[in-house]
This record gives structure tokens, C-alpha cells and sequence, in this order.
């Protein structure tokens, strides 16, 4: 039968198991310097966002999107650049069509994810 010097011993067992459980859930929690809303540039020139994990454990996956459709670097006027730690998006050339919603997600091994998105606006004339 256990004393209750027993049973406060699996009582602080048992908290103490729950904390570090929570701590390392925690621990993983993802989160990307925030983007600004609305970016407006001119036809033409270069784009370029970078997203970065402020927070988080490693490693990560960065994927890229244009109105909720996956970017790769195959297009010749998208580039995507990552690095254990971020990734950077480069149009080299904006058109007016490269208008949109242009959105970095980060997940990581523990399965947790953050997204930031920014609203590109191309101005101006294509000739």
C-alpha cells in the first residue's frame, strides 16, 4: 500500500512528466518574421521576399505559392533560394500576370507549420 509520501512522490512525478511533455511541444512551435500586406512595384523590375524562421526547431521545409499554387524554380523568371534557416523568392523580371498573393509555409519534422503572405501589385505598362 503506498504512504501518502508515495503518493505525493507520483503525484509530483506525474506533474512534473506533464511540464516537460508541454515544454518540448512548445519548443517546436514554428513561427516566420512577418511579410508586409501589400507590396506595389513597376513592371519590369525585381522582386524579391524573403522568409525567415524566427522561431522553432529544425529542420524545415519552405514551399512557395502564387494564389494557392505551388512555385518552383523551373519557371525562368522564378527563383527559390533556401537555406537551413530560410529561403528567398526572386522574380526577375515582374510582368503584370506576376500579380497575386504570394505566400512562404515552413513546416518542420515534428509537423508543425507557419504561413506569411503578401499581396504583390504590378504597376505600369508591358510593351
Amino acid at each position: 500500500m503506498c504512504s501518502l509520501r508515495c503518493f505525493f512522490a507520483l503525484v509530483i512525478f506525474v506533474v512534473i512528466s506533464h511540464h516537460n511533455q508541454l515544454s518540448s511541444v512548445v519548443a517546436n512551435k514554428l513561427r516566420l518574421e512577418e511579410f508586409k500586406q501589400t507590396r506595389a512595384q513597376l513592371v519590369g523590375s525585381k522582386f524579391s521576399q524573403l522568409c525567415t524562421t524566427q522561431e522553432g526547431t529544425g529542420p524545415f521545409h519552405y514551399k512557395w505559392t502564387k494564389n494557392k499554387h505551388q512555385l518552383s524554380s523551373a519557371g525562368a523568371n522564378y527563383q527559390v533560394k533556401s537555406t537551413e534557416d530560410g529561403s528567398l523568392l526572386i522574380i526577375n523580371q515582374l510582368a503584370a500576370t506576376d500579380a497575386g498573393n504570394y505566400s512562404c509555409t515552413v513546416t518542420n519534422s515534428a509537423g508543425q507549420s507557419d504561413q506569411q503572405t503578401t499581396m504583390l501589385t504590378v504597376k505600369g505598362f508591358q510593351f
